[in-house]
C-alpha cells in the first residue's frame, strides 16, 4: 500500500521530523516521543495499492538512497565541525538522539522534492 497523495505524506513526515528536532534540542530527550505522531499518518491520509510496475519501487529506492547519503554526510560534517574546530563539545547523547528525527525530516524533504518532480 502507498499513500494516494505522496507530496502530502512526505510533507507530513518532514513536519513531524522538524518538530521532533526542535523539541529535542529545546527541551531534551523526552520529546523523541513526538515521533509517535507518524503512527497517525495512515489514519489521516488515504492509501491505495501499489501498482505492479517496478517504477514505484525504483522511486522509493532513490528516495531512501538519497536520504541515507544526505544524513550520513550531515553527521560527518557535524562531528568534524564540533570536534575539530570547536573548543566546547556538545553532549554526544543529544546529537545521537537527534539522528532518527533528522533522518525522518531529510527523508520527507527529499521525498517531497522527488514526488513533486515526478507529478
Amino acid at each position: 500500500m502507498m499513500y494516494k497523495s505522496l507530496p502530502a505524506a512526505f510533507l507530513f513526515q518532514s513536519v513531524v521530523g522538524a518538530l521532533s528536532i526542535i523539541s529535542i534540542s529545546l527541551s531534551g530527550p523526552v520529546w523523541i516521543a513526538i515521533l509517535a505522531i507518524l503512527g497517525l499518518r495512515p489514519f489521516i491520509l488515504k492509501m491505495v495499492p501499489i501498482p505492479q510496475d517496478s517504477d514505484s519501487w525504483k522511486f522509493y529506492y532513490r528516495i531512501m538512497k538519497a536520504s541515507i547519503v544526505a544524513t550520513a554526510v550531515t553527521i560527518i560534517f557535524v562531528y568534524i565541525v564540533f570536534y575539530l574546530f570547536s573548543h566546547s563539545s556538545p553532549t554526544r547523547g543529544l546529537l545521537l538522539l537527534m539522528i532518527p528525527p533528522y533522518f525522518i525530516f531529510i527523508h520527507g524533504v527529499i521525498g517531497l522534492m522527488y514526488s513533486l518532480q515526478r507529478s
